[in-house]
């Protein structure tokens, strides 16, 4: 696609800018940790692997499909404590899970390309997951200094 520009956002508190090598001006863009929302916040689609990342994108909406590999070992743990389909935190906030998400085997490179693309070709799909992500960050946006506040009054007057 001659107008996608790849950006990878990484997670790691070692992070060490790669060295400049033009011959590889196709790779992506790599960010520190600082700039993760940054960069999410400019992008049209992101796929995402951590959950934190996940709620990130969301504070941002940013429309994206979240892909998670786990050994199998810690992934049957997982499913056996599991009380919810879904992993990625975005589509517990939201009243309907939007968030496309390909766990284990299924996070293969065919799917979560045909995710992605769906997310950039068919607009009114990003635009309607970018909308609802929107609500993520209202509903979060919360003055909870003067919640806990008026928590404490309520109480004292008892």
């Amino acid at each position: 696609v001659p107008s996608l520009c790849l950006h990878l956002g990484v997670a790691c508190s070692l992070f060490r800018p790669p060295s400049p090598q033009p011959e590889y001006s196709s790779w992506p863009t790599v960010h520190p940790p600082a700039l993760a929302r940054t960069a999410l916040a400019a992008s049209d689609v992101a796929l995402i692997a951590s959950g934190t990342a996940a709620l990130e994108a969301a504070l941002v909406a940013c429309p994206m499909v979240v892909a998670y590999r786990v050994s199998t070992f810690t992934f049957q743990i997982a499913r056996a404590l599991a009380t919810t389909r879904y992993v990625s935190m975005p589509n517990h906030l939201m009243p309907q899970p939007l968030i496309p998400e390909f766990l284990q085997g299924d996070a293969d490179e065919i799917r979560l390309c045909d995710a992605l693309e769906r997310l950039l070709n068919e607009a009114s799909y990003r635009h309607g997951m970018k909308a609802a992500l929107g609500h993520i960050r209202q509903e979060l946006n919360l003055d909870t200094n003067r919640l806990v506040v008026d928590a404490l009054v309520q109480m004292a007057g008892r």
